[in-house]
Formats: structure tokens, sequence, C-alpha cells
């Protein structure tokens, strides 16, 4: 026992080299002597549901690349630590020999470079048909010079699997008042595979991991069911989606089911539900509707899986919609026993169909069709949702998803551009809500001028501080600097046709994108990005929304009535909403035949919950006057081939719509947007 004691002490020495500091601080000192080890963990992608956050994770393990000391000195080598909150505190221990040492570890005092390779779930197989299971990792580097203080190990952990949501909804009612009543005990995705293998992130390309399916996992076989959330509720007839359940998946291809076939092998969803009909006073069961049905059955209703949705990604969140209509419920499920869990404990679903409905459609009495649409919309980072949207965490920006292309989607600020000047400088800042704008709190209004408002309170076209909201469109090729480069001047007709600030070149770009004033990824939409979100292209055009059973709403001109004032504008639908007939006092979609789309103030708040974005009909301006004050004209980023006097804007009115040329001196509303990662 004496040999190897002073053979331990000998190899000590050896390694004070690097750890040869004698003044050890602990974990919660930084000034001075030897800087102790620290990792806090981020964890990416923030949400309501039962999954790993920054707040709820409690351990997890990093493997490090590097040397640190103990206390006594003795190096110890690409340690793997176990890292356990404690309040607001995370510690960790380590595996040195065969004993377990608590922390911390010490930085040596020599130059050295580390990397962390955190994980909450060792290496090897995932089985996720069972227990729905959140997996993170993440992968972080760490330069030391041996003196200044390194700081905490940041690691950001990010989500190794996919999540797919799943929420409900009953929209739409017959003259006769009948209303669809679902209730919801478990939900199940069949046909999916389950079993992978994760992998630990070792580099900044592989920082979230690698779940791959198992080569034993059979996905024609395979079902994924779990208990709903709504279980004993029912759903009535309304605008807002209920949540039922939500799978941690491990990230693959999806095959969708061709619901009219013989065979289900591929992926559909599932829905062990009652379905009831109220008509007036009377209440009745659709479904089941068995010989052997008692008032407590449920059995499984098939529903498609959307065609467009063909692959799950890592850390990406998909949240499937179910709209039941009052034409249809979906179809009888082919299997009514997916696995030993899904018996109610009342019946046997088994026992309440009929063999031969198996396949056909669930129809209201009087209807010959079923409809029931399935929307999915991807979320990354497991972002917090709103129905079908996401709940970004970038200050400004509003939730809905809107493509502007075939290949790309934006999301828009919360209000339109504004510049602040207080007598030596400006300042840039979001409208406070979607409807503001300059003209409709202070602008002066001169008797000669009918319907114009001049703007007699606004710098600098006095002498003095104010706010402005209409731009001009400055090109590359201008000589402005400062605030003049985004079109804060004085403009002029007279301008027209003249060579002056404005640029000299048809084809130029802008001198300055206005996105550049509220940070990095802002932006203006080009002229084709607004020709796409309007559905006004002759080719592609996006999926809008469904309002009622109307399905592509790209956009209806509306007021929006708050505070007692009523605002003229247009609202926007984002890509594949939900909105609900009830949500306004509804008017024509997709063309501009009038102002009849009425909201109340509840029923915008609604709506913007939704995703939806107000563009309101602020005019423009020329010089100090402000025109067209129901009109609304937004700058693109794209100038136009008509001369170097001109540039592309988007126009909407009573009866008109355009994407086109107008003079660059004339000043309109800008609405920043960022693209979706």
């Amino acid at each position: 026992m004496k040999a190897i004691k002073y053979l331990t002490m000998a190899v000590a020495a050896l390694m004070m080299a690097a750890c040869s500091n004698d003044e050890l601080e602990s974990a919660a000192s930084k000034s001075g002597g030897r800087r102790a080890l620290e990792i806090v963990p981020i964890v990416q992608g923030q949400t309501r549901a039962a999954q790993l956050t920054t707040s709820t994770l409690t351990s997890f393990m990093v493997s490090v690349t590097g040397k640190f000391c103990e206390d006594d000195g003795t190096e110890i080598t690409n340690p793997v630590l176990t890292l356990t909150k404690n309040g607001s505190n995370w510690g960790y221990t380590y595996l040195s020999g065969s004993a377990v040492h608590n922390g911390p570890l010490y930085w040596p005092d020599e130059n050295t470079t580390a990397t962390f390779s955190a994980y909450t779930h060792v290496a090897g197989a995932v089985d996720e048909s069972t227990d729905q299971t959140d997996i993170i990792g993440g992968w972080a580097t760490k330069d030391f010079d041996g003196s200044a203080d390194p700081g905490e190990v940041g690691i950001a952990l990010q989500h190794a699997v996919a999540k797919m949501e799943f929420k409900a909804l009953v929209q739409g009612e017959t003259t006769d008042a009948r209303k669809v009543k679902i209730d919801i005990k478990q939900v199940a995705v069949r046909n999916i595979g389950y079993a992978g293998t994760y992998a630990i992130p070792t580099s900044a390309t592989d920082n979230k991991g690698e779940l791959t399916l198992s080569t034993t996992a059979n996905p024609a076989t395979t079902d994924i069911v779990s208990e709903s959330a709504s279980k004993g509720t029912f759903i009535e007839v309304g605008a807002t989606a209920t949540d039922l359940v939500s799978f941690f998946m491990v990230p693959q291809d999806i095959t969708a089911q061709d619901m009219s076939a013989d065979s289900w092998n591929d992926s559909y969803i599932s829905i062990l539900a009652q379905v009831r009909i109220i008509q007036g006073e009377a209440e009745t069961r659709l479904f089941p509707a068995g010989t052997n049905a008692t008032d407590a059955s449920y059995a499984w209703i098939a529903l498609p899986m959307p065609a467009a949705f063909t692959a799950m990604e890592a850390h990406k969140k998909y949240i499937f919609t179910l709209n039941f209509g009052t034409s249809g419920i979906g179809k009888v499920d082919r299997d009514q026993q997916p696995d030993d869990t899904d018996t109610d404990p009342a019946t046997d679903p088994e026992d309440n169909i009929d063999p031969d409905d198996e396949g056909k459609n669930i129809v209201l009495p009087g209807s010959s069709g079923s409809r029931v649409v399935v929307t999915v919309t991807e979320v990354n980072d497991f972002d917090e949702v709103n129905t079908e949207i996401n709940t970004p965490t970038i200050p400004g920006l509003l939730k809905g998803h809107f493509s502007v292309s075939a290949t790309k989607k934006v999301s828009f600020s919360q209000g339109n551009l504004q510049a602040t000047y207080n007598g030596s400088s400006w300042s840039w800042a979001f409208a406070a809500n979607q409807w503001d704008y300059i003209g409709n709190g202070g602008y002066g209004t001169d008797s000669g001028q009918v319907g114009n408002e001049k703007l007699t309170n606004v710098s600098p076209w006095i002498n003095g501080p104010g706010t402005v909201d209409l731009f001009g469109w400055v090109g590359a090729s201008s000589t402005w600097t400062g605030a003049a480069q985004y079109g804060i001047t004085s403009s002029y007709s007279e301008a027209l046709g003249q060579t002056d600030g404005y640029g000299n070149n048809a084809t130029e770009s802008l001198k300055s994108d206005w996105g550049t004033t509220m940070g990095n990824g802002w932006r203006t939409l080009t002229a084709d990005e607004f020709k796409y979100i309007f559905g006004v292209n002759t080719g592609d055009k996006r999926t809008g929304s469904t309002v009622g059973i109307t399905d592509n709403v790209y956009f209806t001109l509306a007021a929006i009535n708050t505070d007692g004032t009523s605002v003229k504008g247009m609202i926007l639908f984002p890509d594949d909403g939900t909105i609900g007939a009830d949500g306004a006092t509804w008017g024509t979609f997709n063309n501009y035949s009038a102002w009849t789309t009425q909201c109340t103030s509840a029923q915008w708040t609604a709506l913007a919950a939704k995703g939806c974005v107000f563009l309101p009909a602020a005019g423009y301006r020329n010089n100090n006057w402000a025109y067209e004050i129901e009109a609304g004209e937004y700058w693109s980023s794209s100038s136009h081939s008509s001369g170097s006097t001109y540039a592309t804007m988007a126009f909407f009115s009573y009866g008109n719509f355009e994407v086109d040329s107008s003079p660059r001196v004339y000043g309109y509303s800008v609405r920043l947007v960022r693209d979706v990662e």
C-alpha cells in the first residue's frame, strides 16, 4: 500500500507543471488565482408542453476533451461530468479512478482549448414506442490563455427528436343550427417508426446529435398512442383549436396513406372518439353506431395525414390541426385495436364497429361526403405556438408565417417603421400597434385640401422634433448620408425627371435597406415577394388560410374598430392558418370590391393571435402633405425599369391592387419582415 501511495504522489508531482498555482479558488471566485470550470446549459426551443427546457432541465452529462486540475493539483484529462441543478446553480461530479469526485475542476495555468459534448441520454438505442422521451444534446468549445478569466462555458442544447403536436376544432354550422360535438380520448399515429440510435454530438456541425431509425423497427406495424388532454371534454363549434396530445418522434420520412385504398399500411392519424349531433333540444350519438354500442362507447376514427407532410427533422415541431366540418368527420378506422392501451374502461372499441363499416366515411345525416381538413405547420426549435403559428422570441416579430416564394417564408414586424427626431439625432422603432400610423394621430388638416392631411407637426419639414413613417425610396447611386439615405427628406413632385439624391440608375438597389435600422435580420420585401404573398402571381402561389370552409384566403380589405376609431387597411392571412368563420364580420376575400370586413378590438386581438397581419391604409406623402389616407402604399426593395426616378411599391385601396412603379420622391409606408429560419 505504501508503494502505491508514493507512486501516486510522484505522478501527481509530474502533473503539477500545468496545475502549479498554489492559490486554489472556489467555483464562486473569479479574481486572481485558479479559474474554476463552470458550465451552464441553454436549451434551445421553449414551449409550454412537457419537454426539457432551460428551466425544467435538472441533470445532463458532458464529455470534455481537455485537461483540468483538482484542488490538490492532480491533472484530470478528458473528464466525463454529470451536472445536477441545485436551485439556480449547476454543480458537477466526475469519475476519477474508481471514485466519484465532486467539483470544481480548475483550468490549467497554460494555454488550452477544451471541447464539451453535452447530452441527456447515453448513446445507444432509443425506444419511443411507449414513452415519448425528449432527447437533447449540444457542443461547445472554449479557449483559455492561462490568465484571463474564461468565464462560463455555455452549451446550447438542441432537441435531437422531432415533435408532433395535435390540436382539434369543429367549424361550421348548418342553417338548422345542427352542431357537432366530438369527445376525443386518445390520439394515435399509425404505421410510423419509433426506434432509433442516438449519437452524442462531437462537433459544431453536429450540435443537435443524431437519431437514426433502427432497421428492426417496422413502421407498417407500429403505432404511437397517447391519452388526449381533452379526454372527457367535448369539442364544440368554434374557432379556437383545443390541445390534444404531443409526441416526441424519431426524425423520419413519412408516406401518407391513401385513405381510399383497400389496405392501410402507410401513415395516418387516428382518434379514439365519440361523435354526437345536437339539433335543437335533441342530442344523438352518430359514432360509434354498432349494434353493441352504448352511450359510453368510443371507437377509432381515421384521419388523413397531410399529403405535403413527407419528413420530420430534428428539433422541429409539427402542429397538426384537425378541422372537422359539419359535412363529415372522417373514416371508420380499419384497425380498431392498435395495442392494449387504447381500450376505454366502458367498452372495447372493436365491439362497437360493424366490420363492414371499416374504411367508410362517417357523415352527418343529409350529407354525402366526409370533409375533415388536416393541416400541418412547421415550427423551428420547438418554439411556443398559438394554434398554428409560432410565438417568436425576437422583439417586435409577429407570429404568422407567410410564403414569399416556393422556398422561403417570412414573419412581419409588429407595426410600420417609424423614425423619430429629437432635435439632434434620429431613432427608429416599430409602431406600437399594427393599425398605427402617424396620420391617425396628429396630422393637421387643411380645408383647402379635401381628403388630404397636412403634416404640420413632423420633422424635418418644420423646425423641431417629431416622428415620420412615410419614407422616400433612395437608390444606391445617391450621395445622401444619414437620415436622408432612408428617404427622410422633403420630396417634391417637381423633382420627377431630374437626377438628384434619389439615385440615377433605373436598375439599382436600395442605398440602404430600411431593415438595417432595426438590426440584423430585418429587411424589406421585394416586388416579387409582395406579389407572391398576395397570390397575384401567374405561376406558383402560396397556400393561404382557411376561413370557415373557404380555403386559400390571402387577404381581405378591412376596418378595425379600436378605441372608438375605425382604421382601414388590409388583413393578410398566414400560410395554412385555420382562422374560424366567426373571427369577424367577413366581407370579400382575395379581391378589392369593398371595405366590408369589420373587426372589433377583441376580434382583431383573436385574429392577431392566429398570425394575421394588418397593413394600415396610411396614404402617401409628397413634401409635407399626406394624400389618399384610405389607401395603403408600401415600398418594396425593388427598383423599376420605368426609369431612374421610379421604384416599385405595393398599392391597395377600394377597387384596386397593384405592384408597380411609383416616383421615388413620394413617401410611402415601410413594413419590415424577417426570414423564417
